[in-house]
């Protein structure tokens, strides 16, 4: 990026253009059929929102997002048979069309002025945020960038850039479109940008309003916050809104519901600190399961998890099953003899959790793994605790590790968390030492 300050009209205005490199790697048979169906419709052609944005942060755009005046769909179809690539049409009330190219890998949105604007700039203005309501045009002649890249940006959304400042650029923004909120929580764990205060206060008011949004939707921001290695402080951020509750009503009766003395968090928290927890043990698990040589074959432990955690969507899995494992504690709390208890909660939450895999949609994979986790969860406490009174035996540890799967290692990884999370002064000593030395013998089964 270069910036040079205009003070035209008796004001600085600070610019910045965007130098071509950008433009410059993109496929030349894209660049030739955008330039060629602009000039034939005369239509101009503007890169807008996710693809300027990432131009500006020098990461190479995944997908690209193309914005004209008008006839967007039409221009999608062009854009889609001079590419051979297929066409899919989001919304015709909007004018909204995909074109999804080179086998599925890359795809370009083309989207018309939106809310009857007449204007680049009108129609930027209308964006959810700033980071996003930036654009340059196309010189659709010399198949460069328009005005040496002028960045057209009516709401300073380079300073929010620069900054990580997360801003709504509209206040009816919300409204438009309810998940927007939830975007705002992505861009705050892929990016590590802060959501500011006004925004903030806009989520808490509209909070309600998710829930007119589809499941698909929601999930699909859903995991790609759980990708993020810390995506813990941002789900915190989105309790604090209350945007949570609202995605998960199961969770809130959890809020204030006490436990046992081997507990210091009601069920609401220890569920946010086993997220947090499992966060920790993803990123380093030799640091949780390695006492003393516990696991005698350490380094095919070691090879094994790797091989685990790289595989598609389980860290993913793992976290829905560490925020949602006692789903069920709000169904099952009890009192007997003073004590409270949770009897059973693990198979009341995996009743909870089959209402919330048809909700957002999961795949029939997704639903039954994380349930299966969620169910088996208090296992290996129960196993721990017979090996304390009489020892357990090779047909006892098989079973689990038969009705474990393929999830035997990320079962103990929420276990181990499970954990940690509760630190009350009831809690027996050594109790994640004895998860691991249980694992290490579990695992040579």
């Amino acid at each position: 990026m270069s910036f040079s300050l205009d003070e035209s009209q008796g004001k600085n205005r600070l610019e910045t253009r965007l130098s071509g490199e950008g433009l410059a790697s993109l496929p030349a048979k894209l660049l030739r059929s955008l330039t060629e169906i602009s000039c034939r419709r005369q239509l101009p052609v503007y890169f807008s929102g996710g693809v300027v944005r990432d131009w500006l942060l020098d990461t190479p755009p995944a997908d690209l997002d193309i914005t004209v005046m008008r006839d967007a769909m039409a221009f999608a179809r062009d854009l889609a048979g001079a590419l051979g690539a297929a066409y899919v049409p989001l919304s015709e009330v909007e004018g909204v069309a995909r074109v999804v190219w080179s086998d599925g890998t890359f795809s370009i949105d083309v989207s018309q002025f939106r809310e009857g604007t007449t204007t680049i700039v009108d129609d930027l203005m209308r964006r959810d945020f700033s980071v996003n309501a930036m654009a340059v045009e196309l010189d659709s002649v010399r198949q460069t960038l328009a005005d040496d890249g002028l960045l057209i940006d009516p709401l300073a959304g380079i300073v929010d850039l620069q900054h990580g400042v997360i801003r709504l650029a509209y206040p009816k923004a919300l409204l438009a479109d309810p998940l927007r909120m939830l975007r705002a929580y992505r861009f705050r764990a892929v990016f590590d940008w802060r959501i500011e205060k006004e925004t903030r206060s806009a989520i808490a008011a509209h909070a309600p309003l998710i829930g007119q949004v589809s499941g698909e939707r929601i999930a699909y921001e859903l995991d790609t916050i759980f990708n993020c290695e810390q995506s813990h402080a941002t789900v915190q951020e989105m309790v604090e809104t209350g945007l949570l509750f609202h995605i998960f009503p199961e969770l809130s009766p959890g809020v204030g519901l006490l436990q046992p003395s081997s507990h210091h968090l009601d069920v609401f928290g220890h569920s946010l600190e086993t997220l947090r927890q499992i966060e920790r043990i993803i990123l380093e698990p030799q640091a949780f399961f390695d006492f003393g040589g516990n696991v005698q074959q350490g380094s095919d432990w070691h090879h094994d998890m790797q091989e685990y955690l790289g595989a598609p969507r389980q860290k993913i899995r793992l976290k829905y099953a560490a925020l949602l494992h006692d789903l069920g504690k709000t169904l099952t709390c009890a009192e007997k003899e003073g004590r409270i208890t949770f009897y059973n909660h693990d198979e009341a939450g995996v009743a909870l959790l089959k209402g919330i895999a048809a909700r957002l949609r999961w795949s029939h994979e997704d639903s039954c793994r994380i349930s299966q986790l969620v169910k088996q969860h208090m296992w290996p406490f129960h196993l721990h605790n017979a090996k304390t009174r009489t020892g357990i035996t090779p047909k006892a540890v098989l079973k689990l590790v038969k009705a474990a799967g393929d999830d035997l290692l990320g079962l103990f990884l929420l276990v181990m968390a499970d954990s940690l999370a509760g630190q009350g002064p009831g809690k027996p000593l050594g109790m994640e030492r004895a998860v691991a030395v249980l694992f290490s013998e579990v695992y040579q089964t």
